[in-house]
């Protein structure tokens, strides 16, 4: 009896898009490569993430550290994205309208590659 009550509780609540905020999902993550060479490069590559919902404030700003670094951001928050990529020799790169959804256990991460091209 107690363990049908609790998936009763769980799948209740996970019917709720905001029930499974605060697990630790981010809901962008990124991969830079060299668009020549497909090289990882992400070192020094800073990531900058707008919100569309909020009249495109700017929510994240992450830097990579290695050029093997997934980019990370929109942590454990669903909604509507503008991504700008920006690293020194390149052009910038951005995508205008990237829909994180809410899900259970956590949010639906949104994964891509931005390939950087040199001017």
């Amino acid at each position: 009896m107690f363990s049908i009550a609790i998936g009763a509780l769980a799948i209740g609540s996970c019917s709720n898009p905001t029930a499974c905020a605060g697990l630790g999902a981010y809901g962008l993550e990124i991969t830079v490569v060299d668009s020549l060479t497909g090289a990882p490069a992400a070192a020094d590559a800073s990531l900058l993430t707008y919100d569309l919902l909020r009249g495109g404030v700017r929510v994240d700003s992450v830097a990579g550290q290695s050029d093997s670094d997934v980019l990370r951001g929109a942590y454990d928050r669903q909604g509507r994205y503008s991504v700008v990529l920006r690293k020194a020799g390149y052009r910038d790169w951005s995508k205008a309208d990237v829909t994180v959804h809410g899900g259970c256990p956590s949010i639906e991460t949104v994964r891509f590659t931005a390939r950087l091209a040199r001017p």
